[in-house]
């Protein structure tokens, strides 16, 4: 059964569980630390953090895919602008001066990958949080 981003599943695992304030404050949080960190090797943790409550809420891994898959459109833009925008050494040229760079594509994939975390995290607070 396909269930769309956000909606809620029934479970009684400790996310589901744990009062909703309480992963409001942890979800912003984690949020606020997403946006602020500036390397990969600051992403690890909040992978890590975000597997281990992915594990434990019995959720399919399938769910947290399609999670991601759906903001797939917002990857392909932010990559793109990032390619363009940020100065450095050209990879290549499209047209009319515009180069995209080696720069801008890690930037842009660093970006991607912190908003393919941030949808994993909200999906699985919404899929564990009744109304």
């Amino acid at each position: 059964m396909v269930t769309p981003f956000g909606n809620y599943i029934s479970g009684k695992t400790l996310p589901h569980r744990l009062d909703p304030r309480v992963k409001l404050v942890c979800t912003a949080m984690i949020f606020s630390a997403v946006l602020i960190i500036g390397k990969w090797v600051g992403l690890i943790p909040i992978a890590g953090i975000s597997l281990v409550f992915c594990l434990i809420s019995e959720q399919t891994l399938a769910q947290f895919v399609r999670d991601a898959i759906s903001l797939s459109f917002l990857y392909i833009v932010t990559v793109a602008l990032h390619s363009v925008l940020t100065p450095g050494d050209p990879l290549f040229s499209i047209a009319m001066g515009i180069s995209v760079t080696v720069e801008g594509l890690e930037k842009g994939v660093f970006f991607a990958f912190k908003i393919v975390c941030l949808a994993i995290l909200a999906g699985l607070i919404l899929r564990t949080t009744h109304h």
